[in-house]
This record gives structure tokens, sequence and C-alpha cells, in this order.
């Protein structure tokens, strides 16, 4: 007897004001996956399902990037997948940890280059410099890369030769 492949999608927002991962989310359904989205807590509810995709809603506040993070990476783990999709650097360590945890694969989905969204100033330097680093550790570590457009793809592997 088969399963359906499944994968566990990670994002740092609510989920479902997020076309771009819904969309995704839609087609890999359609296409007879199973999917999970893990994403920020929703005060309404701690688990839902929408076309055919399960939502889990508990992972803590967007100020705690870490904690929410390690709070994700436990979630996805739950759901025994076979690929960890990480949308946003902001979310790759849950993503790393999870595929490394279950032996999975790991997709890595640029969203933007987050790295250029902090000024060029002092007071965000720390956070530039954190993110960079991160970045430029885990890059490596997915085993596919998606991006927006074919520019992201480009700087991305001008910047880290990935």
């Amino acid at each position: 007897m088969s399963t359906r492949p499944s994968v566990c999608m990670f994002v740092m927002n609510s989920v479902l004001p997020d076309p771009r991962v819904m969309r995704e989310a839609r087609t890999l359904v359609q296409s007879g996956w199973s999917v999970t989205i893990v994403g920020l807590h929703d005060e309404r509810r701690a688990e839902s399902v929408r076309d055919g995709i399960r939502i889990i809603f508990d992972c803590g506040e967007i100020t705690q990037m870490l904690l929410t993070n390690i709070a994700m990476q436990r979630a996805g783990v739950s759901v025994r997948a076979q690929v960890y999709h990480s949308h946003d650097l902001n979310t790759l360590i849950a993503g790393y940890l999870a595929s490394r945890f279950k032996n999975a694969l790991l997709v890595y989905d640029f969203h933007e280059a987050y790295t250029e969204q902090f000024p060029h100033d002092a007071s965000t330097a720390c956070w530039r410099g954190f993110y960079t680093l991160l970045e430029r550790l885990l890059i490596r570590k997915a085993d596919r890369l998606i991006t927006v457009c074919a520019s992201l793809s480009r700087w991305a592997q001008e910047r880290y030769a990935a």
C-alpha cells in the first residue's frame, strides 16, 4: 500500500493571508501530496483544514524568532513529512532542524532578498549580520532552492555560491 508524499511548510505569519504559500500548497494537494503548514498563532483556532491543507497555528510570537523556530520545528516533526519547506529565511532554522531530525529533504523558498530588507545603519547591523551568517550557513544545507524570479536566483548564486 502506497501513501501520498508529504510536505510540511513553515511560514512566519498566520498562513491564510499569504496567497503565495496557499497557491503552492493547493498545487501540491492537487498533485497528490499531503500538505501541512505550520504558521504563527491564530487566536481563533489551534488547527484548521482548508482546501485539503492542514494548518497548525501554535508557534508563538514573531518577536521571538529563535524560540518560534524551535516551536515550529517541534510541530513540524510531529507531521512526519518527507519534505520540509521553509518559506523565507526567518523559518529556515525550523526547516533545517526538522529535516535533519527526520532525515527528510529541505526546500528553501526565497520570497525576497531577506537580508537586504534591513537598513544599512548601525541600529540594524547586528540583525543584518546575524541573518546573513544564518543564510550563508544554511543555504547549502537545502536540497532545493526556489526563488520568485531569475534575478533573485542569480543574486543568491553570486552571494552564496548556492
